[in-house]
């Protein structure tokens, strides 16, 4: 008799344990299919977006890319290049050489013509010495900030100190963003 009340009680929860587990994973189920259709309905709605119409309005804040630079030849032109590429109305791209002892600023003058520019800006922000300050006659988005060494903190420093956009990204040397990835 004892046998047989225990073997229900066992079975009664099998029974629920079942019906919760199928309960619960029907759930699931059941969210990631909504999950889904509300992606698709997302991307849809982004591609439907009219970029070129949001660009002439005021909608957007230019911005600066910052990408400070210590032994990075191999890596720092490609790098630039990418940024140069961006797809957004008006933005910068400053690329600090952070008291580099390889040619990561030989490389950057050789690739993109860079010429010293006696650019002025407010030292907002306590850094290390800049040196000088390069532009390019052929990428008037790029400057190029020489100063001393620093750390990575202290070339982000300088060049928020240069910078003329309120915004800023960072993202480090050896990086390459998507095209649109300021738009998102």
């Amino acid at each position: 008799m004892f046998e047989n009340f225990v073997i229900k009680i066992v079975l009664l929860f099998d029974i629920v344990a079942v019906i919760f587990f199928i309960g619960l994973n029907g759930t699931y189920i059941f969210m990631n299919i909504l999950a889904f259709f509300n992606i698709k309905n997302y991307v849809s709605e982004l591609k439907a977006v009219d970029l070129n119409r949001i660009f002439r309005s005021s909608f957007y804040l230019p911005v600066t890319v910052i990408s400070p630079a210590h032994n990075e030849e191999a890596t720092v032109v490609s790098s630039a290049k990418s940024l140069l590429q961006l797809k957004y109305p008006e933005f910068e791209v400053i690329v600090v050489n952070d008291g580099s002892t390889d040619n990561t600023l030989a490389e950057l003058i050789k690739a993109f013509n860079l010429k010293e520019t006696p650019r002025t800006y407010a030292k907002k922000i306590n850094c290390q010495e800049i040196k000088r300050i390069y532009t390019s006659p052929d990428y008037a988005e790029l400057v190029v900030i020489d100063k001393e060494n620093g750390g990575k903190a202290d070339s982000l420093n300088a060049a928020i100190n240069v910078s003329k956009y309120p915004l800023f990204c960072t993202l480090d040397a050896d990086s390459i963003l998507e095209r649109d990835s300021l738009l998102y």
